[in-house]
């Protein structure tokens, strides 16, 4: 199995490298098989769409999508219940991207989502508007985005960011299915 895996992030790896100009079913599938490989547990069906979400959001925002894969990872784990609202976070956080309810991701929720983010495409939507936000707010680093979208600040330096729990969890999972952790 460990053998399986390896190869197959190797295959991905090399495909990732070689991205430029494919079409976009071929990207989507790529970022479906990463979250795969981080989440095994996702099945084809619900890896391709939710690869989709991410895509268009990552598209239309200029954030990588395999950063909004390791963020997902690290909020959420993919786990369908957090998607369908059945489990929140422990300070209420809702969605695949952990937002907060009563904070500014909710205001940037698209016009056609509700307030409780009902759906991935809303939770995704919304949590790439919002890592938007910090990698404007924190430009020098990725790693510094990844810490202003859960502190909601920018740290004051890189050494203060990548100390950060949550940033290096999505930085490992980075590291996971591709050999770029920095944008």
């Amino acid at each position: 199995m460990r053998r399986v895996v390896a190869v197959t992030v190797a295959c991905m790896i090399e495909s990732i490298a070689m991205a430029e100009g494919e079409s976009p079913e071929t990207r989507v599938q790529e970022i479906a098989r990463a979250i795969q490989v981080l989440q095994p547990m996702v099945s084809d069906d619900r890896a391709l769409r939710l690869a989709d979400i991410i895509v268009d959001a990552s598209d239309e925002h200029s954030i990588p999508p395999l950063l909004v894969v390791a963020v997902i990872m690290r909020e959420s784990g993919f786990y369908p219940a957090i998607e369908r609202l059945e489990v929140f976070g422990p300070q209420g956080e809702i969605g695949l991207m952990q937002i907060m309810p009563n904070g500014r991701g909710i205001g940037m929720r698209p016009e056609h989502c509700s307030e409780l983010l009902e759906g991935a495409d809303c939770q995704i939507h919304t949590g790439v508007r919002l890592l938007a936000v910090a990698r404007d707010l924190c430009p020098e680093s990725s790693a510094r985005w990844l810490a202003a979208y859960g502190l909601g600040r920018c740290p004051a330096t890189e050494d203060e960011a990548r100390s950060i729990r949550g940033v290096r969890r999505a930085i490992h999972f980075l590291s996971q299915i591709t050999d770029r952790v920095e944008w």
